[in-house]
């Protein structure tokens, strides 16, 4: 999501006066210190990462990115139905990003119990990674351990984008997962520069990247799932004391300012918003789930230094 400096900022297709308004509520609402992308006035070239290396190359203009990132994200649309799954769109970059975060395959579920239901949410604005308190968390990490300052931008991304049950999820992943790893790695070179980072989120998907020969450097993290709560306190090993000391520096309130900052920037509506900051509001930030958020500041601070 872009930085929320100025209220003349483009965000979306939605008219100027949304836009300002939209804004302004992100002025209020404060939030983590990166945002999830970038973005520019209609018509604006964006920049590349402030820290590229790459050979000068053409600029594309906000539009020109948004057009080529649509236009993949239908392939991505085609795929997944044609495997009998159903699409679930990220928030949309508005360009380049500073880090890339990927994850495993969009879970059905909670948020919902079939294909059906799911088309209904995401008609009405719901999108990938805005649901669960450990989605939040991994949006929370990202923001304050991750990027440096409002100038710097992440993207949270699955490897296969069909959304399923996780029973089905189990079940031939790893051909799946071959299956969309072109798009992959096309979704990756839209928004990456020479000099961005990558995040695999999960054993499984550093994994498989691995055996792609994925050829960027790769920071692997746990899966925040409360499936690998063994996990998180095998992180803390070692390091008790960093952790006693550290745990009291992070509260819900923080997380649940986080959320607003990262609802708003996805432009979700209102009312997705509101039913989420409520569930959120009734969460606990549970010994486990600090313990899972250390491990990512761990994990993102070496990445930061590698990349500085």
């Amino acid at each position: 999501m872009e930085p929320t400096r100025s209220p003349d900022r483009d965000h979306g297709a939605k008219g100027n006066a949304l836009v300002e308004g939209r804004a302004a509520d992100r002025l209020r609402a404060g939030g983590g210190k990166g945002t999830l992308d970038s973005s520019a006035a209609p018509g604006q070239a964006f920049r590349r990462s402030r820290r590229s290396t790459r050979d000068p190359e053409p600029m594309r203009s906000v539009e020109e990115f948004r057009s080529a990132y649509r236009a993949l994200e239908q392939r991505m649309k085609a795929l997944a139905e044609a495997e009998g799954d159903f699409f679930l769109p990220n928030p949309e970059p508005q360009g380049p990003v500073e880090y890339v975060l990927i994850c495993m395959e969009p879970s059905l579920g909670r948020w919902a119990r079939s294909a059906e239901k799911a088309r209904s949410r995401v008609d009405s604005g719901f999108r990938n990674f805005i649901f669960s308190i450990e989605d939040f968390i991994l949006h929370f990490c990202a923001r304050r351990y991750l990027c440096r300052g409002l100038e710097q931008r992440y993207h949270i991304t699955d490897l296969s984008k069909g959304a399923m049950l996780v029973e089905r999820a189990r079940i031939a992943r790893a051909k799946r997962y071959d299956r969309w790893y072109a798009l992959l790695e096309e979704e990756l070179e839209l928004l990456s520069s020479a000099e961005t980072g990558f995040v695999a989120v999960g054993k499984k998907v550093s994994e498989h990247l691995a055996r792609r020969g994925f050829s960027k450097p790769l920071t692997p993290i746990i899966h925040y799932s409360g499936q690998a709560a063994a996990t998180r306190k095998a992180g803390i090993i070692g390091r008790e004391a960093d952790y006693e000391s550290f745990k009291a520096s992070v509260s819900l309130d923080e997380l649940i300012t986080n959320a607003k900052d990262v609802l708003l920037q996805a432009d979700v509506p209102d009312e997705i918003r509101d039913e989420t900051l409520t569930r959120l509001t009734k969460s606990r930030l549970s010994e486990s789930r600090r313990q899972l958020i250390f491990n990512y500041k761990t994990s993102f601070d070496s990445l930061r230094l590698r990349v500085a």
